[in-house]
C-alpha cells in the first residue's frame, strides 16, 4: 500500500447501552449525531472515512454521505479497538495520516480538525487534541504508528497504548472546543450538548 490522503476510521458498533437508545441516529440540528460528527471531518479537510458498524444494528440501512463507506465489525463485543482494526482493514490504502475519531462527537468543529491537520504537516507523529486538561478526538496517527496498531490492539489499554509507546512523538494541540472532548453517552448528555 502507498501512502494516501488524510482518511478516518469511525467506530460505530457500540451498544448504547447507557443512552438506552440507539444514540448516533438522534436528532442533532437539521442532521444526525453521526452525521454531524462526519460533516465536522469532511469539513475539516478529510475527505474520506469508513464507519465500522454492528451486525444488523440500527445503523444496517443507513445511507451513508459521499466519501464515506460503511464495514461490518462481526464481533464489537471485542471492544472499540476491534472496531478501529476492521476500519483500518477497510481503507484502501495506508492514510496519512488516519484520523480516529468516535461516532459520537457531534459538536466536534470542522475547524478543529483543519487546525489538528495543519499541526501534523508540520510534525508528523501523532497529533492529540487537549482542552483544558482532557485530551480529544480525533487523534491523528501517521503510518509509522498506524503500523503498530494490530499489536496493541488486543491488549490493555487498546489504542492508549500507542500514545504511551509513542510519547516523544506525540503532540498536544490545544483547541478551543468543547465539542472535541464531549462524547453522547448518557441521556444527560445529549441534553446538555444539543445546540
Amino acid at each position: 500500500m502507498v501512502a494516501t490522503l488524510p482518511a478516518a476510521v469511525v467506530p460505530a458498533a457500540g451498544a448504547s447501552s447507557r443512552m438506552g437508545r440507539p444514540k448516533l441516529a438522534l436528532p442533532w440540528g437539521a442532521s444526525t449525531v453521526l452525521e454531524s460528527t462526519l460533516a465536522a471531518l469532511r469539513e475539516g479537510g478529510v475527505p474520506a472515512a469508513v464507519v465500522v458498524l454492528a451486525p444488523a444494528g440500527p445503523l444496517a440501512d443507513w445511507e451513508p454521505p459521499a466519501g464515506v463507506h460503511t464495514v461490518v465489525n462481526p464481533d464489537p463485543a471485542r471492544g472499540m479497538a476491534s472496531s478501529i482494526l476492521t476500519g483500518i482493514a477497510a481503507l484502501p490504502a495506508v492514510p496519512d495520516p488516519l484520523l480516529v475519531c468516535p461516532a459520537d462527537l457531534p459538536a466536534l468543529r470542522a475547524s478543529t480538525v483543519a487546525a489538528l491537520l495543519a499541526a501534523y504537516a508540520e510534525r508528523g507523529g501523532i497529533v492529540v487534541p487537549r482542552h483544558g486538561r482532557r485530551r480529544g478526538h480525533p487523534v491523528l496517527i501517521s503510518p509509522r504508528w498506524q503500523a503498530r496498531i494490530p499489536e496493541v490492539a488486543g491488549g490493555e489499554g487498546g489504542l492508549r497504548r500507542i500514545l504511551e509507546l509513542a510519547a516523544g512523538a506525540v503532540h498536544e494541540l490545544p483547541v478551543d472546543d468543547p465539542g472535541s472532548v464531549r462524547d453522547v453517552d448518557t441521556p444527560e448528555d445529549y441534553a446538555r450538548l444539543l445546540p
